[in-house]
């Protein structure tokens, strides 16, 4: 893709389907998009040469778009063992309606790392941050800085907003992450979801906040 592209309206910016290898995302605008970047693959990386890659775009809604997903990651198949094979960095997201960042089945090397995230503040509905939406396993979720309410707003949390969200998604590791103005900061959904001794290490979780660790329906992370 060309840099410092702008999407307009439409279910998504960028979807690509069936991916294998290599993929660069890479240094585009979005506006005004259902999904910003939707990847899916089903033939993943087989060696550390190979890499995927969503990183340094913006992704928003303005005026009176909607940005449901800002990037949503599916896989049917393992990566490369190498932690980071595929990485979804630094990246821009503004006014997530649903989430901002998604992924669904993907197992082992994907790194989720210093994306900035803020979620709309409206009353009703449940938003995440960042949601590992089931069948992960492995990944990283770290240096990220997720914000629960727009900029502007009075300075109180927003109780239906989740900074980080872990559900049925085992020995995933969310680390050194920042989240403010959220009802949770991160919150453990399931039963599977044991998670290495460092799994939740160095978060930052800063006021106004109401909670910031949650387990529900018998989530355990282990020792940490």
């Amino acid at each position: 893709l060309l840099p410092s592209t702008t999407i307009g309206v439409g279910n998504y910016g960028v979807g690509v389907l069936d991916v294998a290898q290599l993929l660069r995302i890479n240094y585009n605008k979005f506006n005004k998009t259902r999904t910003g970047v939707q990847v899916s693959y089903s033939v993943a990386p087989t060696a550390s040469t190979y890499s995927m890659s969503v990183s340094n775009n913006t992704l928003t809604a303005t005026g009176s778009g909607s940005l449901s997903t800002g990037i949503f990651v599916q896989g049917a198949t393992p990566f490369y063992s190498v932690l980071g094979t595929m990485v979804v960095a630094a990246n821009s997201i503004t006014n997530a309606r649903g989430e901002g960042i998604k992924a669904l089945n993907v197992t082992s090397a994907l790194r989720i790392s210093t994306n900035t995230i803020t979620l709309v503040s409206t009353s009703t509905g449940i938003r995440y941050g960042v949601n590992l939406a089931g069948g992960c396993n492995g990944l990283m979720v770290d240096n990220n800085s997720i914000d629960g309410k727009l900029a502007g707003t009075p300075a109180n949390y927003n109780v239906n907003n989740i900074g980080i969200r872990v559900f049925n998604s085992p020995s995933c590791y969310v680390q050194c992450n920042t989240i403010t103005k959220t009802g949770v900061g991160i919150k453990y959904d399931g039963a599977t979801n044991s998670s290495p001794s460092i799994g939740l290490f160095k978060n930052t979780f800063l006021f106004p906040m109401r909670r910031g660790l949650m387990l529900t329906n018998g989530a355990i992370i282990g020792t940490q």
